[in-house]
């Protein structure tokens, strides 16, 4: 059971992204490896599309970006820019590397692809469940745009395999993972079909 419902949402949210965030950025001497074993996990069930957005790896998150840019050529890649309180995606052929907010590159913004042209998104977080749901950084942009997301989108978490907890407090806006791709596998979440 993922949900731990309650006032304290908010508070245990907190607690726990600085616990994670604290063990996230411990040195990995098999970063590299982690990184390309996750991607290839990833490559089956990416191998039909076409449209895929990605995020720049930051703060010791599991990079299975750089690798999947290499192993799935011909594919129309999109990365965030962030423009206030919200995210857009723009086209990039590369792992983008103009300044960009909080400190992580961001693409051009030339060539933006709308929400209904993705097939799928990988989603960094902090902490993911097995039914799918997730902690993020908690500046809530994700969330913002995974509530315009919808069937049959993919919305893949992708964690080093110690980010998946037995539970997480959520709340009522979180939207579940359908995938988690880490080191070890890939797996189907779990998720509860969205209330009517």
């Amino acid at each position: 059971m993922a949900e731990r419902p309650g006032a304290n949402a908010a508070a245990d949210k907190a607690a726990l992204r600085t616990q994670l965030r604290a063990r996230r950025r411990q040195p990995r001497p098999t970063a590299s490896a982690d990184g390309e074993a996750a991607a290839r996990h990833l490559l089956p069930l990416l191998a039909g599309l076409q449209t895929i957005a990605l995020h720049v790896p930051a703060g010791g998150e599991l990079d299975a970006v750089t690798p999947l840019l290499r192993l799935l050529p011909g594919r129309r890649w999109c990365f965030p820019a962030v423009d206030g309180d919200s995210m857009a995606f723009f086209e990039a052929s590369t792992l983008p590397s103009l300044p960009g907010a909080f400190g992580i590159a961001e693409p051009p913004r030339d060539r933006p692809v709308p929400l209904g042209e993705r097939d799928a998104l990988l989603i960094p977080g902090l902490g993911f469940t097995r039914d799918g749901h997730r902690l993020g950084r908690g500046g809530g942009f994700y969330d913002k745009l995974l509530a315009h997301v919808s069937f049959p989108t993919l919305r893949i978490g992708l964690c080093y395999d110690w980010q998946i907890l037995p539970t997480l407090p959520v709340v009522g806006h979180d939207v579940a993972m359908t995938h988690l791709a880490t080191e070890l596998g890939l797996f189907v979440c779990q998720t509860r079909p969205p209330s009517a």
